[in-house]
């Protein structure tokens, strides 16, 4: 297999998804959004779209996190007709006020290096016969089948969810929604795709094993939830003594979650608490510098908390997190932040 860039791979998955926007034309003014990987070559997209529709094309700088995090009402302020979202699949839980075309990004792979893969994981962890789910993040999605082939050759038995709620392609997981993976049929679960976070997410919400596979090196790494989840409680416990805490509400049609963050606020002042609710179109670390308040409730992207904590002035906990700090749950009920 001839190797490609990921952008040489976008450009051209690109081409063919613009002819599904045939209602583009010289007066339409559509907004280009990229994940951080490709951002950097946005004149080589930006040209194939102005170049096909005879448009003007505004380019979204700051990188894209997800479908969840597409600005609709500054769009539309704006005045753009059409939404050009890369990277990733719709979400469908929630009403887009643009019309959006939605370009998944899908990475090719060699083939030979799954099933290799396969073949040692099933003897090394001892499969055969085993009930087994299968995930991945949409950028693999399209080697799941050929995964479910080679594991039917070798005696064990695939499952794939159907998608629900946020996911809209079997076997998909998301940083912020790990139901494809929630079964009682299986005690097993690999995940296809790079990285850890996904896999450690399906670990803590199942509370079952996890096999990573990364389709590109073949390498495969069995993750856990218990330690990290261990770790999170840590941090909300330290924050038991505090007082004052902001709970943020994230004007994303994806990331907000008004009632939960009403209840956060309710539940900590009836413990005793200072909580006061911030409205955010973006959250970053620099806009709470200088604020007299202990910690940060988010009820936006759990991956917030769980990324990009030790960014912050004060410590950025979940919801969840937030109630065991307040003594509203104990640790042995705290579990990852999901998004439905």
């Amino acid at each position: 297999m001839k190797d490609i860039s990921i952008s040489e791979a976008a450009l051209s998955q690109l081409d063919e998804a613009l002819d599904l926007m045939t209602n583009i034309n010289s007066q339409s003014l559509v907004a280009l959004q990229m994940p951080s990987g490709i951002i950097r070559d946005h004149l080589l997209f930006l040209r194939l779209i102005r170049k096909r529709f005879n448009c003007e094309v505004l380019t979204l700088l700051r990188p894209s996190y997800g479908a969840c995090d597409i600005p609709y009402p500054n769009l539309e302020k704006m005045g753009v007709t059409h939404i050009i979202h890369m990277g990733h699949n719709s979400i469908e839980t929630f009403v887009k006020s643009i019309p959006t075309l939605f370009v998944p990004i899908k990475l090719p792979v060699e083939i030979d290096i799954v099933k290799d893969a396969l073949a040692r994981m099933v003897k090394d962890h001892s499969l055969e016969s085993e009930k087994i789910v299968i995930t991945s993040t949409v950028q693999y999605l399209d080697v799941v089948a050929e995964i479910i082939g080679e594991l039917e050759k070798r005696k064990v038995i695939p499952l794939v969810n159907t998608p629900e709620g946020r996911t809209t392609s079997p076997g998909q997981v998301l940083g912020c929604n790990f139901a494809a993976a929630k079964t009682e049929e299986a005690n097993v679960t690999i995940f296809i795709g790079t990285g850890k976070f996904h896999p450690r997410g399906i670990a803590i919400s199942t509370g079952k094993k996890v096999i990573a596979l990364n389709p590109h090196t073949g390498k495969t790494e069995i993750l856990t939830g218990k330690d990290f989840l261990y770790s999170r409680a840590s941090i909300a416990l330290s924050l038991s003594d505090k007082k004052r805490f902001s709970v943020i509400l994230c004007t994303r049609p994806g990331q907000f979650r008004l009632e939960l963050a009403k209840e956060m606020v309710r539940k900590g002042r009836k413990k005793g608490y200072t909580c006061e609710l911030l409205l955010l179109d973006e959250i970053r670390p620099e806009y709470f510098t200088g604020l007299k308040i202990d910690g940060i409730v988010s009820t936006a992207c759990p991956r917030i908390a769980y990324d990009d904590s030790n960014l912050y002035p004060v410590p950025v906990i979940t919801p969840g997190e937030f109630l065991l700090a307040i003594g509203e749950i104990d640790i042995d009920r705290l579990t990852i932040d999901e998004l439905d």
